[in-house]
């Protein structure tokens, strides 16, 4: 769920920074740059917190420290250079500096992997759905309000379509008997 509304977000950035005045247009860029690490970010899961529990305190210190200082370097070099999306370019980098660094300690420390067996499918079907189909809209119709509408209608039905027609490959009938069971089971 996550992919998607982030990639309609970078892709629909205008319209989405409109909802907040016309005083917001300057952050598109940052909310694209932002949005795509953000996209890396939630793509490597909630890794901090198994390397915590996996006993990678030290690990953990150590990434957030170099990302710290990651961010405060890049935003002395980029912020006077090129303002705002300066600024997101330094978090974007910490973001995916800490994102993947993370994901290399837990393996190392675990051996677990972030990705199921559904992984590499999940992402190519948010590609097609809201990659492709979103740009194009984009591009075709334009950034406004009935474009970003028509975008998320049609990226959606994509989307869902090639998760159900690979709901097995990517694992989603595991899902599926799990949350029927339980209503079942209730």
């Amino acid at each position: 769920v996550t992919w998607p509304a982030l990639a309609l977000m970078v892709i629909f950035s205008a319209s989405m920074m409109r909802l907040f005045g016309r005083g917001y247009a300057g952050g598109v860029v940052s909310l694209e740059i932002l949005g795509l690490a953000m996209l890396v970010n939630t793509g490597t899961g909630n890794n901090a917190i198994a390397l915590l529990m996996g006993g990678g305190n030290k690990e953990n210190l150590a990434i957030d420290a170099v990302s710290l200082t990651l961010n405060i370097g890049l935003n002395i070099i980029l912020i006077p250079r090129l303002g705002a999306p300066g600024a997101a370019i330094a978090w974007a980098v910490s973001i995916i500096f800490t994102s993947i660094a993370t994901s290399l300690a837990l393996y190392r420390r675990t051996g677990l992997v972030p990705f199921g067996k559904g992984y590499v499918g999940v992402v190519a079907s948010t590609i097609v759905g809201y990659g492709v189909v979103a740009v194009a809209i984009r591009v075709v119709v334009g950034s406004g309000t009935g474009a970003t509408f028509l975008g998320m209608a049609a990226s959606s039905v994509v989307f869902v379509s090639v998760l159900y027609k690979f709901r097995k490959t990517f694992g989603l009938t595991d899902l599926q008997s799990i949350l029927f069971d339980s209503k079942r089971n209730s």
